[in-house]
């Protein structure tokens, strides 16, 4: 958490006072001898760390075990170079992690004592003196080690090859070692008795062991974990003993030094003392066993026990110190969508620090003193932003975060300073989100109290202008620093004008006291680059950044040399400036000094430089020299992959992500392990450890999705990685397939571990131990990085098929996008892949998203929304993933706990649209073909044939060789053969992968017109004087030519598994061949047909279809050769004919440039598609047929094809005029609607579906009204009649005709007998039902009308300021009401004891209706009061006005209790459920709004994209019908898990009510109804934010025997598993702590291993509605 002052510093930039970044991960070192710990380490790695894995996973961390053992040489800690660098990864555990950093196995080894890798010369002296008086192998000592003159002071260093020496067998080098360090101990000791070593004498005698534990314990004992195994002194007792006490040995003294030095044992006594000392006793664990190691053969059980303790406890006691230091969840940093993250400020913060602190002051105070006279001048006066430009590597960054600084001297600790590295997280990689979130902060600090979350970029921009003037007049500087605006992306498409408002506000006028600063690349030229420059009116505010001086970069190398304790001989000196002076960008020379300071005195520089031509002088050598030395190292295998992963990576990928991908390729574990079985398939850390400190100069890092991701770190950087291992297309698609698999966690199952070189399987369901990568964390963090990579890695791996069903078309998936960022983000990726893909379903997609428009941007649950009422009508046509995308839609409403509107029927319009994409192209096109996938076209135009990506218009191959017009193509994807003829009279067979040229086949007597291949061995071509000629690709063989056709073949097809030759020509015949020995079988050659001009075969055989030069095309039975339909009606000849695979659709293309989509067997057109501007020359259809793709001479169209059949039809059926009037059947089970077509029509609730149609009137209906005792229906009409309708047998039963007038209104009186019906002169007629005799009439004002429940009274007035209120009894009237302006609505309570009136006068009055007595005034509404509704105690009233506002008014009191905000326009209906709970609204502003106004929350709302004039509901608000403004729809939604209850009737008072309606005894009942005890609080907004997505639970399997528990362990969540995890392939594991949507249903926890009561059972009509039944 941050606190209030630490959050006041984060908010004003105050650099020196900043809290800790949150860690996020926790990285523990294991320490151990080599050797000693294997098999235990083996089970930490297999059995801890999958557990330890799942509780990290809970609260969004990674865990890493760095384990510098695995994979390592038994003698890594000889070395001092190994065990240095062991440290480093233990201080940077200690940094990073979150708790525990450091788990030591200590036996009964005191570890290997590494070799001084460095000895002053004064103390080598001395030592080799001691050595040569003891008569040892002092030569061994001279030899091993050399003076080094550049140290400073000069040193002897051991030779660099002598732990790793290959010449020499692994057993010499031990004796070596063993020898050496028996000379330099034994001559130490001598030394330190003569007190001649200057460096101490323990230096020599410390083991590898002792220097790791010694860093750890001095970082964070409390932080570290020691696992002590001892061996007991006899075997007689073979029982463990856990946790047994240890003897403390006493210190020794001056003399004992020396011994106890020597002594094995001592120096382990002495070790574990010193831990036990200073570890707290509950993180030490000590294990007693069986000191001979062949009892455990004799006795498993022991071993059993050993390995069962030894996981649980380190387990237990690992968690422990984790659940500690994360008792309050990591919080994501990439949430806070719309206001201010503090944590994101802090990032920014953090790195300017860094860079600060990290990088070098020289060369930069030039430019600073510029920058600096820059804002002395901008606090003074208006000026421009002012400009840092210079090239990649020239220490831009360094400049803008140092400026920071400055300007806190310049203007004081006051001064509010906004750091901003574009691209370091998230949010801060687009421009939108940048200037937003500035505007957030700067509101924030200036106190603001507007909510600025929903404003547009343009609104945003003119209040950002209010907030500079504002600042302006404050006291305060306010400085904005921006570094690397060229790497800003924009969420707009760059050819709108919208793209410049995140943008323009960066190049407007600054008033004083308001600064911005940006850096960019003086090699970029962006769109945002671009626009600043034509905005900026003075060129004298970019200050530019160059290459260091002469003077500069030497200084830099002595710094570098001072740095590092060294200097460097006159030669290399020379040499190094030589290499600076050809170019002095500030990367180059870091690197240079840097490579200088490793340089040993002896070093021959020419010799260096033979070696490597010259030294590195650009970006790219430096990299290239980097690369190549790694490569040296580790293999060529391991640097590419590793290389290759993060550069396609799209943000960068985390350590543990890196460690990961690399585990899960076998080929560089194999290489890592040099084609051994790894002990643990895990890739070593210790090389990953090397890699990255040698390529730590060419990274970068990022902070996103709660992870620290390393990139590389500028542009050339990564140009210089692509060309070197991604230049390969396939490459690259290997590389992002296995970044996919990871996040998919395909690797997390046991796979087989295979050596591929000889197909070998090392190792039989191998477990990876990969990190999983749920979807969602817990409950209120997502996956930020599965969001971000998955769906891009399964775009650029070509994996279509995956990329849709896991991501795009993946509702879980969808929706985390869109909750998680914003639709807006969602969009922008869905531009990219659209960029990247030519898709129908993602063109689908696309369409609905931006149909849905504004509602998404509301909120994102209503994606399930907008994608079940705009794809359900369509889905059928689209079956493999849009049918089942919103199946899953409506399984998440399902299983959604909260209250939901969710829409069962449709009445938004139609999303599809036929055009997918089009291009133009430059050069004429003759033919084309299409590649199986729809991504590529191959196009002939003129001599040459290219293949071009359709949605990017980019050409990827050129095939050229052709000396005349290509006149046809054919595509032969099995065998990847492109086959092309000319009018050069030759056909060339063509490499679809290399682009050779294969074979050439000349002395064809004419030009080829069409081509098929057979068995991907013949060609089979047609010729424009009529002969098919058939020749054998292999061997350019001639097989034989076809001559009965007179005139030029149009089309070859091959049908019947290819034994069918079918040829049509220009002399109107269709030939059948036979191609076992091409004979022909048969000629249809009927009158009907004219010159054909193209054909084509279904898949069946059963028809074909051919186009003539009439415009005619023919459906001819294959089996008789009689034509069977013809097809006439076409706007010029049929040039192109396809038919689809299921037999009964087919494309046809004219010559005027329409398309036609048929059902040919029924001749019903279905489509006419109209985009080509000429004739179109032919039509093809890709392998999954649900796009087609057609070409013209200089156009290339791809439409989306909806097969339908015939007699379907796409929506139900619906009224032809806008719906006048609803109302619900008392039992709720139907609805009937009223429209201007004078149509009455049911609804079948049950099942959301219409009923039947009630016809009679013969003008439009106007009102309807169902008797209590749903035996009938009354409807007016503008025809001047009522007629009463039977509701069961949807006949009339009675006429009634008494009105010469418009019907207005209509009430069936609770008698279920009588029926009071209005008209628009004036008159009101009651009349029976059941003949239509008029039992009276009366006189009075008819706009405004209502009767009371009881129907006792009704209550009438002519839309002026006043209100009758008059007896149904005899008609007299009672009492006028009056307001004193005019009355807009009327309400009358439950129990027919008050009425309710509204007015424009902005008040709400309370009349007795017995005695029209005034009771109550509620005035100060805030407009004029549109709607009423009043609950069942008559004590609460909800007013709404014309402004949207509703309010929550007390009659006791006359007093506004709350208000309820949320609307914008005029809301036009109010109604609540039967037991008062929830309130629901409609609006003009089109939504439907749930509400619990007790508390003054909203619920949950719906967008139905038009106005709302009214609405019905149950009265539990399961179902809600709508009627909408110019609708002929009628909507119906479902309050899924409505929190209302129904209301419990009275049968005997409404019998009694009933019997005293007939005697026309007016006693109404005033009592009052009881409130109902629904608790809504669970459902208030003022609650957490939970997501809309659950965790899933998954369930590891042991890889190994040995079965334990872990106390720590919990049980599964109470909440059964949602049914959407059958339906989608995101798995995740579920949180341990218990769902906030679960503590919302629950009013006490269950306790664990108890059964869970079962609840009460409740109509599903108040509780859930299950949507995927209702649909």
């Amino acid at each position: 958490m941050i606190e209030s002052d630490d959050f006041q510093n984060i908010l004003t930039g105050q650099l020196g006072c900043l809290p800790k970044l949150p860690r996020t991960v926790v990285k523990i070192f294991i320490c151990a001898n080599p050797g000693e710990f294997d098999l235990e380490r083996k089970y930490i790695w297999h059995e801890v760390l999958p557990d330890l894995q799942h509780l990290c996973l809970q609260h969004g961390a990674d865990i890493l075990f760095v384990d510098m053992l695995l994979g390592n040489s038994e003698n890594c800690m000889r070395s001092m170079q190994d065990v240095v660098s062991s440290i480093k990864e233990i201080d940077e555990c200690s940094t990073d992690s979150i708790g525990p950093f450091f788990l030591g196995l200590i036996g009964d080894k005191y570890g290997d004592v590494p070799l001084p890798d460095l000895i002053s010369e004064k103390e080598f002296s001395v030592l080799l003196e001691a050595g040569k008086k003891q008569g040892k192998q002092h030569h061994l000592l001279s030899s091993s080690y050399r003076l080094d003159e550049n140290i400073v002071p000069p040193a002897y260093i051991l030779r660099p090859d002598f732990h790793t020496d290959i010449s020499e067998a692994i057993e010499d080098r031990a004796t070596r070692y063993n020898e050496l360090l028996t000379i330099i101990q034994a001559s130490a000791i001598i030394c330190d008795n003569q007190n001649k070593l200057s460096q101490g004498l323990e230096r020599y005698f410390v083991s590898g062991l002792e220097r790791q534990i010694k860093q750890a314990l001095w970082l964070s004992p409390e932080d570290c974990l020691f696992f002590f195994r001892n061996f007991q002194e006899s075997s007689s007792n073979s029982d463990l003993s856990l946790n047994s006490p240890m003897k403390s040995a006493t210190s020794p003294k001056k003399n004992g030094r020396k011994i106890s030095m020597t002594k094995t044992c001592d120096k382990l006594t002495r070790l574990k003392c010193g831990i036990v000392e200073k570890v707290p006793a509950q993180n030490v664990i000590k294990i007693s066993l069986p000191c001979k190691s062949n009892e455990f053969g004799e006795n498993k059980r022991i071993l059993d026990e050993y390995f069962e303790n030894l996981i649980t406890i380190v387990t237990r006691k690992v968690a422990c110190i984790i659940e500690k230091n994360v008792n309050i969840p990591i919080r994501p940093l990439d949430s806070g969508k719309n206001s201010f993250d503090a944590y994101e400020t802090l990032i920014h913060l953090h790195r300017c620090a860094d860079i600060c602190a990290s990088s070098s002051v020289i060369g930069t105070e030039k430019y600073m003193t510029k920058l600096q006279a820059l804002l002395i001048n901008g606090s003074r006066c208006e000026h421009q932003l002012s400009i840092i430009k210079g090239s990649e590597g020239s220490c831009k960054s360094n400049v803008i975060a140092k400026m920071c600084y400055r300007a806190r001297e310049l203007f004081g600790k006051d001064a509010v300073t906004i750091p901003v590295f574009v691209g370091l997280t998230a949010k801060s990689s687009f421009a939108e989100d940048i200037f937003r979130n500035i505007c957030y902060q700067i509101n924030m600090i200036l106190g603001q109290q507007f909510n600025i979350e929903t404003y547009s970029l343009k609104k945003l921009t003119n209040y950002f202008h209010g907030l500079m003037n504002r600042v302006s007049k404050s006291s305060r500087q306010l400085l904005i620093f921006i570094d690397g605006v060229e790497k800003m992306q924009t969420m707009q498409d760059n050819n709108c004008d919208s793209v410049y408002d995140a943008i323009d506000w960066l190049a407007t006028r600054l008033p004083p006291k308001f600064h911005v600063m940006i850096t960019c690349s003086s090699s970029e030229n962006s769109i945002i680059i671009k626009r600043i420059k034509s905005k900026l009116l003075q060129h004298d505010v970019i200050v530019y950044v160059n290459n260091m001086s002469d003077h500069e970069s030497e200084s830099e190398l002595s710094q570098t040399l001072a740095k590092n304790r060294r200097k460097l001989t006159e030669n290399q000196t020379k040499t190094v400036m030589a290499a600076l002076s050809k170019d002095r960008n500030p990367f180059i020379a870091a690197h240079l000094a840097n490579m200088a300071a490793t340089w040993n005195s002896w070093l021959d520089i020419h010799q260096v430089t033979e070696q490597r031509k010259t030294l590195p002088s650009t970006v790219e050598k430096v990299v290239e020299g980097i690369l190549d030395n790694l490569e040296q190292l580790f293999g060529i295998g391991i640097i590419s992959s590793l290389c290759s992963y993060i550069g396609v990576s799209r943000y960068g990928l985390s350590e543990v992500e890196i460690l990961d991908v690399m585990s899960a390729n076998d080929l560089v574990l194999l290489e890592a392990y040099q084609h051994q079985e790894p002990p643990v398939l895990r890739f070593p850390y210790y090389k990953w450890a090397a890699i990255k400190h040698c390529i730590e100069s060419l990274l970068g890092r990022r902070y996103i999705g709660n992870k620290t991701l390393l990139t590389w770190r500028n542009k050339p950087i990564t140009t210089v990685i692509r060309n070197r291992y991604l230049k390969s297309p396939e490459k690259a698609t290997i590389s992002h397939r296995d970044l996919a698999n990871l996040f998919l966690e395909q690797w997390n199952v046991r796979n087989p571990f295979v050596d591929y070189g000889d197909l070998t399987v090392v190792t039989e369901e191998a477990e990876r131990l990969l990190s999983p990568q749920p979807l969602v964390y817990n409950d209120v963090m997502y996956n930020y990085r599965k969001l971000h990579e998955l769906w891009f890695h399964l775009l650029k791996s070509g994996d279509i098929e995956r990329f849709k069903e896991h991501t795009f078309c993946n509702f879980e998936y969808l929706l985390a996008m869109a909750d998680a960022d914003h639709i807006h983000k969602v969009m922008y990726n869905l531009d990219l892949v659209k960029s990247f893909l030519i898709d129908e379903d993602i063109h689908v997609l696309d369409l609905t998203l931006r149909s849905a428009g504004v509602a998404l941007q509301t909120s994102s649950l209503h994606l399930a929304n907008e994608l079940i009422g705009r794809l359900r009508p369509i889905k059928d046509y689209f079956p493999r993933y849009i049918e089942s995308f919103v199946t899953q839609c409506m399984e998440w409403c399902d299983n959604y706990t909260l209250p939901l509107l969710v829409p069962l029927t449709t009445w938004l319009e139609n999303v599809h649209t036929p055009s997918i994409t089009s291009m133009t192209y430059d050069h004429p096109i003759s033919c084309a073909a299409i590649m199986p996938t729809t991504q590529h076209i191959v196009t002939a135009a003129e001599k040459d044939i290219a293949m071009i990506h359709i949605a990017t218009r980019r050409q990827v191959k050129i095939f050229r060789g052709h000396t005349a017009l290509v006149t046809s193509i054919f595509l032969d994807t099995k065998s990847r053969y492109l086959i092309s003829g000319s009018k050069d009279k030759t056909v060339r067979v063509w490499s679809l992968d290399t682009e050779e040229c294969l074979k050439q086949f000349r002395d064809f007597p004419s030009y080829v017109t069409c081509i098929v291949c057979l068995l991907q061995a013949y060609v089979i071509c047609g010729t424009i004087d009529g002969s098919i000629v058939i020749r054998e690709i292999e061997n350019d063989r001639f097989i034989k030519t076809l001559n009965m056709h007179r005139k030029q073949v149009t089309s070859v097809k091959l049908c019947k598994a290819n034994t069918i030759l079918i040829s049509s020509s220009l002399d109107r015949k269709i030939i059948s061949w036979y191609t076992k020995d091409w004979s022909h079988m048969n000629i249809i050659d009927v009158e009907e047909l004219f010159p054909i001009l193209c054909i084509d075969v279904s898949t069946d055989s059963t028809f074909l279809v051919a186009g003539c030069d009439n415009g005619s095309m023919h459906v001819i039975a294959m089996a008789t050769g009689t034509i069977a339909q013809t097809i006439n009606g076409h706007n010029g000849n049929i040039t192109s004919v396809s038919i689809c695979s299921d037999c009964h659709h087919c494309l046809a293309a004219s010559t005027s440039g329409e398309v036609y989509l048929y059902n040919f067997r029924a001749t019903e057109v279905l489509e006419v598609f109209k985009g080509h501007s000429s004739e179109v020359i032919t039509t093809m259809l890709p392998d999954n047929e649900q796009m087609a793709v057609t070409a013209s001479k200089h156009e290339i169209c791809v439409w989306s094809l909806m097969k339908k059949f015939s007699g379907e039809t796409a929506y139900p059926v619906t009224h032809s005029g806008p719906v006048h009037c609803l109302s619900l059947t008392p039992d709720s089970k139907k609805l009937l609607s009223g429209s201007q077509d004078g149509l009455l029509k049911t609804w079948n609730l049950d099942i959301s579906d219409f009923g039947e149609n009630f016809v009679g009137h013969k003008a439009a209906v106007t009102c309807l009204d169902v008797a209590k005792d749903n035996s009938f229906v009354v409807s007016g009409s503008a025809d001047c009649t009522l007629k009463v309708w039977s509701v069961t047998i949807a006949s009339i039963i009675t006429h009634y005709k008494g009105h010469e007038h418009v019907i207005r209104g209509v009430h069936v009186l609770s008698d279920n007998h009588l029926v009071l019906s209005l008209d628009t002169s004036q008159k009101i007629h009651m009349w029976r039902a059941e003949d239509g005799q008029t039992m009276r009439l009366y006189a009075g004002p008819t706009q405004l009308h209502a009767v009371a429940p009881n129907s006792q009274h009704c209550i009438s007035g002519a839309g002026n300021n006043r209100l009758q209120i008059w007896k149904l009894a005899d008609g007299s009237v009672l009492k006028e009401v009056t307001h004193s302006e005019k009355v807009t609505c009327i309400k009358c309570s439950r129990d027919s004891q008050y009425l309710v009136t509204g007015s424009q006068d902005q008040s709400v009055k309370v009349w007795e209706i017995d005695t029209g007595k005034i009771v109550q005034i509620i005035v100060d509404q805030s407009s004029t009061v549109q709607c009423l509704e009043i609950t069942m105690d008559n004590e609460t009233i909800l007013s709404a006005c014309t402004d949207g506002v509703i309010h929550v008014c007390s009659q006791y009191l006359g007093s506004i209790e709350r208000k309820l905000t949320g609307h914008f326009d005029t809301v036009t209906c109010l109604n609540l459920s039967a037991d008062d709970s929830i309130l629901v609204s409609g609006c003009l502003d089109n939504t439907i709004r749930v509400w619990n106004y007790k508390r003054g929350t909203q619920i949950t709302m719906f967008d139905t994209h038009h106005p709302v004039l009214g609405l019905v509901m149950t009265e539990t608000a399961n179902r809600i019908c709508v009627r909408l403004g110019n609708n002929n729809h009628v909507p119906i939604l479902c309050l899924h898990n409505s929190p209302a209850r129904p209301r419990e009737v009275n049968l005997a008072e409404m019998s009694q009510s009933s019997t005293s309606m007939r005697r026309f005894s007016f006693s109404g009942n005033n009592g009052k109804s009881n409130d109902s005890q629904v608790d809504l609080s669970e459902f208030s907004s003022e609650e957490g934010y939970t997501l809309p997505i659950k965790p899933k639970q998954t369930h590891r399997s042991r890889s190994l025997l040995i079965s334990y528990s872990i106390n720590k362990r919990r049980n599964s969540s109470v909440s059964s598993v949602p049914q959407i995890i059958q339906h989608s392939p995101i798995r995740a594991p579920i949180q341990t702590t218990v769902k906030a949507q679960e503590n919302r249903r629950m009013k006490g926890n269950i306790p664990r291993n108890q059964t869970k009561p079962k609840p009460k059972t409740e109509s599903t009509e108040t509780k859930r509605s299950f949507v995927c039944v209702l649909l």
